[in-house]
């Protein structure tokens, strides 16, 4: 809560947005869901035996893990369009001023019920950067 309680703090002052981007529990998470082939299973398994990584480690070292995140069939699309269906533990309350090309964040909202749930706010992030 310290960082979310700075970046709040950051956030009143308008200066440079402070935008929190939650992965839970982790990145490998949100990398399996850029494949339309993953429905929940063990992540670690599915990275060895559907994208044919040796280990987490590898799959984690991968220098070109954009690349390989966003060819053949696998898309930050299909990992934003899953996103858009998750309950978010994090999220932030954002206002984007076209005319300034400015960003704001107006509230960072805490949902500590959905805690125990596997998901991401990085949709946020692509929505925001989508001008």
């Amino acid at each position: 809560m310290e960082l979310v309680d700075y970046c709040r703090r950051e956030n009143k002052k308008q200066s440079i947005p402070y935008i929190l981007i939650v992965d839970n529990p982790d990145f490998e998470y949100v990398a399996c869901l850029h494949s339309e082939e993953f429905k929940n299973q063990p992540v670690d398994r599915f990275i060895k035996e559907v994208f044919h990584y040796k280990s987490i480690d590898t799959f984690k070292s991968d220098q070109n893990i954009y690349e390989f995140l966003n060819s053949d069939n696998r898309s930050y699309q299909h990992m934003l369009e899953k996103c858009k269906k998750q309950k978010k533990y994090l999220m932030n309350e954002c206002k984007r001023e076209k005319r300034s090309f400015s960003v704001s964040v107006k509230n960072t909202i805490i949902e500590k019920d959905n805690l125990s749930n596997k998901g991401t706010n990085i949709d946020e992030f692509f929505s925001i950067i989508d001008w």
